[in-house]
Parts: structure tokens; sequence; C-alpha cells
């Protein structure tokens, strides 16, 4: 399987978590492409211990692009997050679709409101994701209290 992980965060769990996936994917047989700020950085740690994996791991940068990631409105600037990652997938010099992309931190591309038809549209790639803290857990906020449309 081509599988590509996407991380939009640095630092912290979220790079532990990106490498044990991309160690554990590559380690089954699974060709890897790491989709990060810092892919580089990511794929060499992960190489230092295992470094039979070279040829499965492939790293890409992702960087926010246009002007909808800089938006203050919640809604418009995760949109932009999804377009964003959709140039990356297209920009990459590959001849065979990704059967997964995978949001290693998937709460940074959700909201409240955004059509799922929408995203059906923008982002057509098979896809799914770890959701890290689903709106339950927000009991205080008002964004907790809202029934949820994905």
């Amino acid at each position: 399987m081509r599988i590509a992980l996407i991380e939009w965060t640095q630092g912290g769990h979220h790079e532990l978590h990106l490498k044990t996936a991309a160690a554990a994917l590559a380690s089954a047989g699974h060709e890897v492409w790491i989709l990060h700020p810092q892919p580089a950085l990511i794929r060499d740690e992960v190489l230092a211990t295992l470094p039979e994996l070279a040829d499965r791991l492939k790293p890409y940068a992702l960087e926010p692009q246009g002007r909808l990631v800089e938006s203050r409105d919640a809604r418009v600037k995760i949109a932009g997050k999804w377009l964003s990652v959709r140039r990356a997938l297209g920009a990459l010099d590959t001849t065979l679709p990704f059967d997964l992309v995978f949001f290693m931190f998937l709460d940074e591309f959700l909201a409240p409101l955004i059509s799922t038809l929408w995203l059906d549209s923008a982002f057509r790639y098979p896809w799914a994701g770890i959701y890290m803290q689903p709106l339950f857990r927000l009991q205080a906020s008002k964004l907790g209290r809202r029934r949820e449309v994905f």
C-alpha cells in the first residue's frame, strides 16, 4: 500500500506518534510518505534505528498554502488546511495513487458546520485519521455542547 501520513504540528508527542506510525507501516512493507513541516528530520530519526526502511520512507514538506490558512474564521482556516494537503499530494512526483491518506491528528482538520459534501468534493483521496479530542471531551465549551456536523 501507498500511505501518506499527515502531521501539521511540530514538536512533542505529535512527532513521536508520526515516527512510530511511519516506522510500523514501513516495517509492515508499505510505502510511507511523511508529509510534515520537517519530514526529513522525522525520516532520519526513524532511519537512525531502522536503516533498512530507507527505501520505504519518503519525506515531503507540508507547508500552509493560500490565504485561507491565515483566516481568523476557524472553518475557513480548516478548509485551507485540507486544500494545502491536497495541493501537497498533487505536487508529489508519483504515478501511482495513494491507497490511504492518514491524518495523525485529525482534530486540526475538523470543525463543526464544515459540510461533508464540500469535503468529499474538495478532497478526493481515501482518508482516515486519529481523532484525539472529540467534542464530547470539551464539556465546558460551547463547542462541546453543539451537535457535531461532519
